[in-house]
């Protein structure tokens, strides 16, 4: 008899057990949010906002959707050090991009 009432208890506590563990994980997982987002500010308010927003890879997809429409080469552009390093079918994708006035394509 002795036996059977330790296993119930036993068997009690594992509700317990599975409630605290959800609960560190719980807080754990906003602590951990909490950093991250502390992080985030931090590189916000450090860094100019017109060198980490500049829509650098924008540009590589606008041109190479233009060098599509104009019959022109994907990968020898000349005067520039960004390349078009994607397949030709992603640059077939882009030409809608290209199709588009800038100021527009950025809006998106």
């Amino acid at each position: 008899m002795q036996s059977g009432g330790a296993g119930r208890a036993e068997g009690a506590d594992q509700p317990h057990r599975a409630h605290t563990s959800g609960q560190t994980a719980l807080i754990a997982g906003v602590a951990l949010f909490a950093i991250t987002i502390a992080c985030y500010a931090a590189f916000v308010f450090t860094h100019p906002t017109n060198t980490w927003l500049a829509p650098v890879d924008l540009h590589v997809y606008v041109r190479g959707g233009r060098s599509v429409l104009h019959h022109a080469s994907l990968y020898n552009w000349p005067g520039t050090t960004m390349q078009f390093t994607y397949p030709p079918f992603a640059a077939l994708l882009f030409t809608v991009l290209g199709a588009l006035p800038w100021h527009l394509v950025v809006s998106l």
